[in-house]
């Protein structure tokens, strides 16, 4: 904006802003309300029971805290009268409610059951015109019941019943009881006996007193307090005993203070025709809170000389104030019957904001006059001048361009207020000069809307900075004396400050530098925090420089020695807004995430104190930190703040372990808990109730003592899966002060599957070893029955040897040749001779070898065929087939297994049939065994009814091969058959065999056996 077309009348106008209505400051209150889960916004109550949790009563069913969420008891839990007015623990930990209905009810675990002497309580309902649980003694559960216009009943735990009610016809009764710190007040109209009444009403109104009895320690006593007689009424009236022995008494727009029977003091009390006070409740440290009706908030007293004299602190104007509580933590909760519940944890930290009387409640720049008076701005441009001292704004400026307040500058000497590039004198603001025009020789106005971090140095002399560089003013003379975006330093600044020894540092984009002869010289520091954006610049009372940054945390630099403090070391961000040393060397540093306290001990290593809004701040957001007189201040974006550093807290609550999880399934929490080995997918869900920091607790985490913590900000942790084992789940909280608390454990083991159990792993070994000794028996047996068999095998083929080549067959071979000798036939004695010598040399082989092939067999078979045929005088003949494909595959076989058949074939089968015997052999594949059938048309077998052979001779050789052909793996019966061939009139055709022999194969090697 050019603020040199600006006329001069707009600026008069500018500064001419009538001043809004204020009120005191006030702590920062969190509200709670439909929106956060509380179930309605008109509350009449507010209780902390033994746990720690909050409770309300509303209008809509009562409301338990925790910190995170609200849980709402009602008519679906059992109580029946949802409006609740008083709300009670006693000894057990079990939770009363006194409702509208006059009715109480308990809350025992998760269940709401009626008061069991709830009928002694409604015996009065028609006389009474309502009834309050006012009181329950936690220890003997005794109830205090106020029943209006009858009196005060109280009922003990096994139900013996007492009224405590008045002489007189009309009274408005006060009951003390000994042992309890409070009094009762209860109106009493005796409604049968009305004559009395009247002359009693009349009695009052005539002499225009209000008479009070009192009831204390079976004593009776009266006191009689002015009144307005057309005010006669025993309504609208609230009392409350003080630890002081005082005792308060509001009536008829008085309010009255006695002692010992005593009236100290008497003032009229209206705020309101049809108001009333709520309730008195007095705090720890003797203050004490008034609870208005209709709108008139919260008064708070310091004491009761502070009462009479009116004094008071006046908080919630414009809500109905039905109760207050004080929670141990020092925490104020204030319920409304409009808006809900608020709370402060921090009742000495006070807050100016649009309350007080400020257009904004951000406030951006704060500047001292005196220890009693201050400048506030706004970013809407208006500045406050206030009196601290009284709490109230004394005028309200404007800035010329009504931009952004960037900072403030008051100058004590000259009495000038400097905002940006000008200064406030004379009710007007006045700009600094930047030389003059070249053309018209008048002064040009140096009139930049932000001039930051401003201050004068030991020459008189301002400097600031501003979006493209630096200034220096010659304030004596209202010019600029140097500009940065006049020269080739132009570039955007955040921070220039002038040390104790004049040197003038610099904060830019690029880093820290040191302004000297019209230079930026960098401090030639390699550390990376030099290098990057400085955000802002103060010095230590030893003369260290610190500077805050964006990113790099605060560094704190004197020559060598170069200190980085960051998040690791408390910072509650890296991201610095602002860099404030106070008059004890004390650092504050200003982020958006909070408020620092830096404090450096002997050795120079810092210790950091977090503050934010669980400490009472309105806001994380603080932009700017001052300190005047020793007290410090924040500008926020909740307004500006009147610090007040709480007291710290070591003490954090321990979290509670609300439910855990198997699988999904609840598991009760107990000692020793043992589950299931296939329980182990768990789900804990833990709670710490600490409302300052409103549900963003920190937790750490872990499943045993070695184990390293994990950190989280949920209240579940799930562990998927866990191996069986011993387990020690701990989780702790942390509080605002950065105290994590004692540890809440729970032991539980994860038992291991059956099959991992100790004894299942002995009797497992047990089993083992029981069948390693009965394998290895069995296998010495077996190898002991192999070799056995082998050793019967290789006898029966010597045995099958011996019977293919028995001396008889030998005899008749030789005799053959002899015969073809003597009938001088040489060649067919040649041919038979040659015959019967390969006959015997395979024979030989195949019982030395153990095995013979396929070919083998055939060529031997052949040659004994081909014997007998020349033997017999070629009466029989042969053929030998082999399937198709089986001659290309090596095949091998035990010797001498079809030989025998064979044999018996021609000698028992064929020897005496007369011409045409015939004997046919055929290889044959059948499920991995050679198949070999021997067909021949000779005599066959006749058999009678037991099966056994009687016509044809069975050969010993046939005997031992069957044994064989059993031992080498085949089935008894299944090895050998034979089957008698018939025609259809029973004539004997011949017999067939089939043999099944176990053969041993391998595949052709390119289209040939290996």
């Amino acid at each position: 904006m050019n603020t040199r077309t600006l006329p001069l009348t707009l600026l008069l106008t500018c500064l001419a802003i009538a001043l809004p209505a204020q009120r005191n400051p006030q702590p920062y209150f969190r509200n709670y309300s439909t929106e956060q889960g509380l179930p309605s916004p008109e509350v009449y109550c507010a209780f902390q029971d033994s746990r720690g949790y909050m409770w309300f009563g509303t209008d809509n069913g009562a409301a338990r805290f925790d910190g995170y969420a609200f849980r709402t008891y009602d008519a679906q839990d059992g109580l029946a009268s949802n409006v609740v007015f008083g709300i009670y623990e006693d000894a057990r930990g079990r939770i009363w409610f006194g409702t509208m209905t006059g009715e109480a009810f308990i809350l025992e675990g998760d269940t709401i059951v009626p008061y069991r002497f709830n009928h002694l309580v409604q015996r009065y309902r028609k006389r009474s015109v309502g009834t309050n649980l006012e009181y329950l003694n936690p220890e003997d559960e005794t109830a205090y019941f106020v029943l209006h216009e009858v009196g005060v009943m109280i009922i003990d735990s096994l139900g013996n019943d007492s009224l405590i009610t008045s002489a007189s016809a009309v009274s408005r009764l006060i009951v003390e009881v000994e042992g309890i710190a409070r009094s009762f007040f209860a109106p009493v109209v005796h409604r049968n006996s009305t004559e009395e009444r009247l002359r009693n009403d009349q009695w009052e109104m005539k002499n225009k007193i209000a008479r009070f009895e009192f009831i204390s320690k079976q004593e009776r006593s009266y006191i009689d307090l002015p009144a307005s007689g057309k005010m006669a009424t025993v309504r609208n009236i609230q009392t409350k005993k003080l630890s002081s022995g005082h005792l308060l008494i509001y009536y008829y727009h008085q309010l009255c203070c006695l002692r010992d029977g005593e009236v100290l003091w008497r003032i009229p009390f209206y705020f309101g025709l049809e108001s009333q006070i709520n309730e008195f409740i007095e705090r720890e440290d003797g203050t004490i809170l008034f609870c208005m009706s209709d709108g008139n908030g919260l008064r708070i007293y310091r004491d009761v000389e502070a009462i009479r004299k009116g004094v008071f602190e006046h908080y919630f104007s414009g809500l109905s104030v039905s109760n207050a509580f004080q929670d141990p933590k020092g925490g104020l909760w204030v319920v409304t019957q409009e808006k809900g519940i608020f709370y402060s944890s921090n009742l000495e930290l006070l807050i100016y904001d649009s309350r007080f009387g400020f257009s904004d409640d951000f406030v951006s720049v704060i500047a001292f006059k005196n220890r009693n008076e201050l400048y506030a701005g706004c970013p809407n441009g208006d500045i406050f001048q206030v009196d601290i001292k009284n709490n109230k704004i004394t005028s309200r400026l404007a800035t010329f361009y009504g931009y952004h307040n960037y900072d403030l500058l008051y100058q004590p000497e000259t009495d000038l207020l400097w905002s940006n590039a000008a200064y406030w004198n004379g009710n007007r603001w006045n700009f600094v000069s930047e030389g003059r025009n070249r053309w018209t020789g008048k002064r040009n106005k140096f009139g930049t809307s932000k001039l930051e971090k401003l201050h004068i140095n030991a020459s008189g002399e301002l400097l600031g900075c501003y979006s493209t560089g630096f200034a220096v003013i010659d304030i004596r003379n209202d010019s600029v004396k140097f500009l940065a975006q006049n020269t080739n330093l132009r570039e955007r600044t955040f921070a220039i400050h002038t040390t104790r020894d004049s040197r003038v540092w610099v904060g830019n984009a690029r880093g820290l530098f040191e302004f000297k002869d019209s230079s930026l010289i960098s401090p030639g520091i390699t550390h990376p925090a030099f290098h990057h954006r400085v955000e802002d610049i103060d010095e230590m009372p030893d003369g260290s420089l610190v500077f805050g940054t964006k990113g790099w945390g605060v560094v704190r630099w004197k020559g060598k020695d170069i200190l980085q403090i960051t998040t690791n070391e408390g910072l509650t961000a890296n991201m610095t807004e602002d860099v404030h040393v106070d008059e004890n060397g004390i650092l504050w540093v200003g982020t958006l995430n909070g408020l620092n306290k830096v404090i450096f001990d002997a050795s120079g290593h810092p210790a950091v104190r977090r503050f934010t809004v669980a400490n009472g701040l309105p806001s994380n957001e603080v932009n700017k930190v001052k300190s005047y007189a020793g007290q410090v201040w924040l500008c926020t974006a909740g307004g500006l703040v009147k610090f007040h550093e709480p007291e710290e807290d070591t003490l954090s609550a321990a979290p509670v372990i609300q439910h855990l999880r198997a699988n999904g399934a609840e598991v009760p929490l107990a000692a020793g808990l043992r589950l299931k080995h296939y329980d182990n997918s768990l789900e804990f869900r833990f709670l710490a109730i600490n409302y300052r920091q409103n549900g963003r607790i920190p937790y750490r985490y872990r499943l045993s003592r070695e184990a390293p913590w994990q950190y989280t900000k949920n209240l579940t942790v799930n562990y998927p899966q866990l191996p069986s084992g011993e387990y020690r789940f701990e989780v702790q909280g942390q509080n605002e002060f950065g105290y994590w608390s004692p540890s809440t454990t729970c032991a539980f083991t994860i038992l291991p599957p059956w099959w991992e159990t100790w004894w299942a792993r002995g009797l497992a070994a047990l089993l083992v070893l029981s069948s390693s000794f009965f394998y290895v028996r069995r296998r010495t047996a077996q190898l002991k029955m192999e070799a056995e068999i082998r050793q019967q095998v290789a006898e029966l083929e010597r045995s099958a040897l011996q019977a293919q080549m028995n001396p008889h067959f030998i005899f008749n071979c030789l005799n053959s040749i002899q015969n073809f000798i003597l009938n001088n036939d040489k060649q067919k004695a040649v041919e038979f001779l040659a015959r019967f010598a390969r006959l015997v040399r395979h024979n030989l082989n195949a019982s030395v070898q153990g095995k013979v092939s396929l070919e083998e067999e055939v060529q031997l078979l052949d040659n004994y065929l081909a014997l007998e045929r020349e033997r017999f005088n070629h009466s029989i003949d042969y053929e030998i087939e082999v399937e198709e494909g089986l001659a290309d595959e090596e095949v091998h076989f035990p010797p001498l297994l079809i030989q025998p058949y064979v044999e018996n074939a021609v000698i028992h089968g064929l020897s005496k049939k007369k011409g045409g015997g015939k004997v046919a052999i055929r290889f044959a594949r059948d499920n991995g065994s050679l198949f070999v059938t021997i067909r021949d048309n000779g005599q066959g077998y006749r058999q009678d009814g037991s099966e056994k052979l009687t016509a044809r001779h069975k050969s010993v050789g046939m005997s031992i091969t069957q044994q064989r052909l059993e031992l080498l793996g085949g089935m008894a019966g299944e090895a050998v058959r034979v089957k008698l061939l018939q025609g259809e009139d029973g004539e004997v055709l011949g017999t067939e065999v089939k043999v099944r022999v176990a053969a041993i194969s391998q595949a052709p090697v390119n289209g040939k056996p290996a």
